[in-house]
């Protein structure tokens, strides 16, 4: 297994890469290739937002816009990263992978699939502190030579120098990080991150709908289809109590697929609602509601849906099957999994 290490710069915020630095290592560290492949991004450099980020880069536009662009350098990059021999390794990859995706996506080029693995992750999963964590301070700390932050090249080298320090430190191998730092890792496919915490799609843990998760939830019920397969619950509307909104995010969703699967609706506004999922702590004014809403826990809601005991528990809910339903995931979910499903 060789090592590909790799850092980018962009001349906007959002993207529009305009170094792609790389450095191949066979397995006992020794460089195989070492460049900075200067890109035409493009795009206008945003010379306000890099010089109050400090940053300042080693090449003047000139050379920049003189280069090749992404998509004469898209067969070199691709080969590299997609390389299964190759443990693709970065310094806050995953922001590298989102630069990545959106030039490809700017340039209509394929996507490019691979595994990747984070040093900022790594130190941090090893015991690091939590604060100062800039690449240049930590490569600091490893008494290196001294070389230019925000050069791909030279940001590069730096990650090596820190992830090296990382095994050193911790008496670590390679095959230690890959086998005890899973969440260290991630995946680009079909032009989307996978972070490797234990789902498909990225949303906030910890069962709360926060503002992210509300996102997805209003998506869900606007995107979901009702089903037209079953009528059961054809003209009947079911809602969730706010409190148990708030505090409930799989369940909320479980309750929502489970209603339009069945030919019936799903709304936030209780006002609506046929039928009211709640518990002993909702206190809901009756004017608020319909005269002949039934309230209903969830265990009662698990006998409406025809369900098991229990179905409606957190660790039964699998959210990224559901998230995969709303209409903008649906395609690429079903590719994702038969790409990805065991043999």
């Amino acid at each position: 297994m060789n090592y590909l290490f790799f850092d980018t710069e962009c001349a906007q915020g959002r993207g529009g890469i305009c170094e792609f630095g790389y450095i191949l290592l066979d397995s006992d560290f020794n460089v195989i290739k070492a460049e900075n492949l200067l890109i035409n991004p493009h795009l206008v450099f945003d010379d306000y937002g890099h010089h109050k980020a400090g940053i300042y880069f080693a090449y003047s536009k000139d050379e920049y816009y003189s280069a090749p662009d992404i998509m004469d350098r898209y067969d070199q990059i691709a080969q590299l990263l997609s390389d299964k021999n190759n443990m693709v390794i970065g310094f806050a990859t995953d922001s590298d992978a989102k630069f990545l995706i959106h030039d490809l996506d700017r340039f209509d080029l394929p996507h490019v699939n691979f595994v990747f693995w984070d040093v900022l992750k790594i130190y941090k999963m090893a015991g690091g502190r939590d604060n100062n964590l800039k690449l240049d301070i930590l490569y600091s700390e490893t008494g290196g030579e001294e070389l230019m932050h925000h050069e791909a090249l030279s940001d590069t080298k730096m990650t090596i120098e820190v992830f090296k320090k990382i095994l050193t430190d911790h008496n670590l191998t390679t095959a230690d990080i890959i086998r005890d730092f899973k969440e260290a890792s991630g995946e680009v496919w079909g032009g989307r991150i996978i972070y490797n915490d234990g789902s498909v799609f990225n949303y906030t843990k910890g069962g709360r709908t926060t503002v992210a998760n509300r996102r997805i939830l209003d998506d869900f019920i606007k995107n979901e289809p009702i089903s037209r397969l079953s009528n059961k619950f054809e003209g009947q509307i079911f809602s969730v109590a706010p409190n148990m909104v708030r505090e409930n995010f799989e369940l909320t969703m479980a309750v929502c697929d489970y209603a339009k699967e069945n030919g019936g609706h799903f709304t936030l506004s209780i006002c609506d609602a046929h039928v009211l999922l709640c518990d002993g702590e909702t206190k809901i004014p009756k004017n608020r509601l319909r005269r002949n809403v039934k309230l209903v826990d969830v265990s009662q809601m698990e006998k409406i849906f025809g369900l098991s005991e229990g179905a409606l528990s957190k660790e039964n809910i699998c959210l990224d099957e559901l998230i995969g339903k709303i209409s903008y995931n649906q395609a690429w979910y079903t590719e994702y999994k038969k790409a990805h499903q065991k043999v």
